[in-house]
Formats: C-alpha cells, structure tokens, sequence
C-alpha cells in the first residue's frame, strides 16, 4: 500500500500543474501531498523523514523543470539537477517536522505551512530570483480557487496547499474523528466558495461599467534564437533583420483599418539594437509600401539623427535608418503605440551601458516629431542576460556568451489615450511583488513581452502563461502579452482569456480587452501579508518551542 501510496502522489504533484494536467493540481491541492506524508510519518527518524522527501520532491521538480533541457546549451544538464535538489532540500526540510505528534494540533499544521511558504518565499533571493514552482500553481488549474490570489498572492496559495494537505492527513490518522473530515473538507472546498462569490460580484461589475474596451495587436514572430545567425556576419545580419521586418509587416498588413490603441512585439524582436542605422531608406520605403500602400511613405518620420543617418556609398550619399525608424513608422500609420523588444545601449559616467529594453513609440500626426520611452528589464537570466562568478564567466565565454546587461531600476508607467500601463519583459511577470510594483504606480494594464523561442517544443511556455494568469487575479488587472515562441494572449482582470494564439507561426490577432480593474488585498498589501503572518507564526513557535521535533 505504501508504495502505491507513494507512486499516486508523485504522479498527482508531478503532473499536478495546469501546464501537465490541470485537474491533477486540483486533486493535488487537496490530498496529493497528503498521500506522501502517510508514507513519511511511519518512519520516526527524522533523518529519514528529511530524504524521503529530499528524494521524492527533487524527482518532481525534475519533471517540472524537464523544459530547461530544450535548451541549445548543454550547461543545463548541470544546472538542472543542482536547483531540483536545493528545493528538494527544502521540501526535506519540512519533512522533518512532519510527524504523528506535530499534526495532532491545528496551531502545528499552521506553523509548518508557514515554514514552506517562507521557504518558497527566500528563493526571490536565490541569483536573479527563483521564482517557479511554487506549490500554489496546482490550485490555479481551475478560475474559481485562483480568485483567492486576490488576497495573500500565490505565496497565499502556497500555504494553503501546504495547510489543506495537512489537514488532509490529520484526518485521516484520526479517522472516528469527524470533525476532523469536516476540518479538511471545509478548507479544501474554501477556495471554490471564495471565488464563486468574487466572480460573481466582479462579473457583474464589469458587465455595468462603462469603460470601453483596450484594442490591441499582440504580435507573435516566431522567430529562431539568434544563436542560429552568424553573428560576424554583418551583410547576413542586415539581411535576416530585414526579412524579420518583412514577416511583421506581412501579419500587420491584415489589422489595417481597424481602431487600435497599442500594437505589442515581443521580447528581442529584431537583431540590431534600437539606433544602429544600418537598413537602405529605400529598402524600408519599398517595404511599407508594399504592404501598406505608396501613402504610407508619407507617414515615416524624419530621416535625422537618431533615426537616420546619412553615408557615403559606391552609389553615392545615401540614408540608413534603424529599427526606431520603422517601428515609429508603424505608430504613425496605424495612429497607435507601439511597443517593441529591442537591445539598447546607452553612455553612462563615460562607460556604455547594455539593457534587454521595451521601447514605446507614440504616433506622431506630425512626421517631424520623434519620441520614446524605455523600460529596462529589472530581473536578468542569469548566464544567459548577465554573468555571475568568475568560474560562469569562463564557461558562459566557451559557448561564444560575453558580458551583462544593465539591470533596470525601477518600474514605469506608460500612458495612452485610454489606459495608462505598465511593462515587463519575459519572466519578470513570475514575481508578483514586480507586477504588484505596476498597479500600485497607477497602471491599468499590465503588457508583457517575452520569447520563449530558448526552450522549444517544451512545458515552459504553458507555465509561463500560468503565472501570467495568477498576476492578473492579484492586482485585479488586465494583461496582454505578445511572445516570439509561447503564448501570445490577453487576459481580463479575474483571470480569464480573452484571446489566444497558440500555432507557432508569424501571425497577429487582433483583441478587445475589458479594462474592468479593482483593489485588491495584495495590491494593498503584496507579499508582506502573507510572509508577515508566516514569519509571526513561525517566531512564535519558536519562542515557545511549540512543534517538538527530534534532531539528527
């Protein structure tokens, strides 16, 4: 029994997020844990307790993280195993205090849940910051019992799966107790009840307001890594940037003549930078034309520094413009921002200075007038975006990887005629308390860019869309995003999408978002809530040496 024990719940937890099997996380949320922990409270060795769960939860995350292996470099195979077991590690740890007598009292059950929430928590810490796989992911497979985010975030929902399965096993190690039963019944079905109730009330609400709709083209490329181009190569660069832009054009050219208010692309769009003047004007002339008519040539802006420079050819003086140049052309003629995934450089105390940026253009009635704003990516990829240690330096160098970007420093609010947002590049959009830094600023609406085009064929994207999805619930926001390779959606502020694209093929479509927003508790409050009370409950114990536990 103990090993069918064992083998259903390794299956519900491991498969247990939306991304593998949405209704295995449901399960998982309530018992799957629960049916490990049978197994584990039989051995009275805490040293024994602590790798059972080393091993079992390090296997988990083996399967979870398995996208990472999609990556052309080999170094994951290394990387890989050495975070599944640091969390497997953690779950260890707990294990230890996961015994007959702790679970016997609620007071307990809650101070072990804290303690795996504060251990989640502390790998923002951890690099850039981990934060995947949290525990709580299994709950948001169903709209219902994600509404609880709204509270306390997915640390919150973290806890409370930790908190259900707890009770889970208390009742069934005292099973002629019914109130026990009745205990983890209540718990588990508490999330569902709470967010029936949340829909409900927001559904209505968003059905009486009055707010128009946000329309926007969510762009998806579907471009190859740029590992795969020749990077010594400046005529092959010039020349696959520009057949990139031609692939753009040819999915914007069907969203004509239609009212747009943002047009997205996503993270990295198009080699070459934001300035670096290198495509013939004629080149991007012919190109707008060709698909969007010969007025179209009319509406590109000015052919002046920054946007355009003037050079010496065999052909005699000709003008060279930039990526600026041609997306600011496409402000102007679909009379919409335009957002963009671009490198960028800038000179700083005389040392030039490297982001992963999103760059907004305005569309301008008058093609003299030029301007920008720019959001630098706050949380870098390590080995991949920035280079830490001496020892990561050498071996990144081996793979042809060289220098760091700069991080950015804060969040930013952009502001359209509608709706005022905010940015964020790739992953950023798995921590909460980035996105949370956006709605308490005044945005409206979260836009992220992102390219998972590094793990092809791979669980990533799917779970990268999950924690997409949880951010919109905590901030009760809206959210629309634009990908090379993932997924291109918009989301409403309970959680629920608006639109999908999920062919990996050059395309744009075309979404009417509602711009329903409302306060929320972790807006309020964001992680502080949550850590606050863990922390509390955890130093309390401590100080009157509440959960009894043997030592190696």
């Amino acid at each position: 029994m103990s090993k069918l024990y064992l083998t259903i719940s390794f299956l519900l937890v491991a498969f247990g997020q939306p991304a593998w099997n949405w209704l295995f996380g449901l399960i998982a949320s309530v018992c799957g844990y629960a049916l490990f922990w049978n197994v584990l409270i039989e051995n009275e060795s805490p040293k024994k307790r602590f790798y059972m769960g080393l091993g079992w939860f390090s296997a988990i995350q083996l399967l979870q993280l398995s996208w990472s292996l999609s990556h052309p470099y080999y170094y994951v195979f290394f990387v890989l195993p050495i975070f599944a077991a640091a969390i497997g590690a953690q779950f260890g740890l707990l294990c230890i205090f996961i015994n007959k007598k702790n679970i016997s009292s609620i007071f307990n059950l809650l101070i072990i849940s804290s303690l795996w929430t504060l251990f989640e928590w502390m790998r923002l810490f951890f690099f850039s910051g981990f934060s995947w796989n949290p525990v709580g992911i299994a709950m948001t497979g169903s709209v219902y019992p994600l509404q609880m985010a709204s509270l306390w975030g997915i640390y919150g929902l973290s806890f409370w799966v930790v908190f259900v399965n707890l009770l889970a096993i208390r009742s069934w190690q005292r099973k002629k107790q019914l109130i026990a039963i009745v205990a983890w019944v209540s718990a588990a079905f508490f999330p569902y009840i709470y967010g029936a109730i949340h829909l409900q009330y927001h559904s209505q609400a968003m059905a009486k307001s009055d707010q128009k709709p946000f329309n926007t083209v969510l762009v998806q490329t579907a471009f190859p890594p740029e590992v795969t181009i020749d990077a010594k190569d400046r005529k092959k660069i010039i020349s696959y940037a520009l057949s990139q832009w031609e692939e753009i054009f040819s999915t914007l050219k069907k969203q004509q003549e239609k009212p747009i208010d943002l047009i997205v692309m996503p993270e990295y769009v198009i080699m070459c930078g934001t300035h670096s003047c290198l495509y013939p004007y004629a080149s991007i002339e012919k190109l707008f034309q060709d698909n969007f008519g010969q007025t179209s040539a009319s509406l590109l802006p000015p052919l002046q520094i920054p946007l355009a420079v003037t050079k010496s050819t065999e052909q005699g003086p000709q003008h060279f413009v930039s990526n600026a140049f041609i997306a600011q052309g496409i402000a102007n003629y679909f009379n919409s921002g335009v957002v963009v995934g671009l490198e960028d450089a800038q000179d700083v105390s005389g040392q030039r200075e490297h982001y992963s940026a999103a760059i907004y253009f305005k569309p301008s009635k008058e093609t003299s007038v030029f301007s920008l704003e720019r959001y630098e990516k706050r949380i870098l990829v390590p080995l991949g975006e920035y280079i830490p240690f001496e020892f990561f330096r050498t071996l990144a160098a081996s793979y042809g990887i060289q220098g760091s970007f700069t991080p950015g420093k804060a969040a930013k609010i952009f502001q359209t005629e509608k709706i005022p947002f905010g940015l964020s590049i790739c992953y950023e959009e798995t921590f909460g308390h980035l996105m949370r830094d956006n709605k308490t600023l005044g945005a409206g609406l979260l836009v992220n860019l992102t390219s998972d085009a590094w793990y092809p064929y791979s669980r990533l994207a799917q779970q990268h869309f999950t924690h997409a999805l949880v951010r919109t619930v905590e901030n009760g926001i809206p959210l629309i995003r634009s990908t090379n390779l993932g997924v291109t959606a918009a989301v409403d502020s309970l959680g629920r999408i608006v639109g999908y694209i999920d062919e990996q093929t050059p395309q744009s479509v075309y979404l009417q978002v509602p711009t329903y927003t409302y306060q929320t508790i972790y807006t309020k409050f964001g992680d502080y809530l949550i850590i606050g009370l863990c922390l509390l409950l955890s130093l309390f114990a401590f100080r009157l040496r509440i959960i009894q536990s043997q030592t190696f």
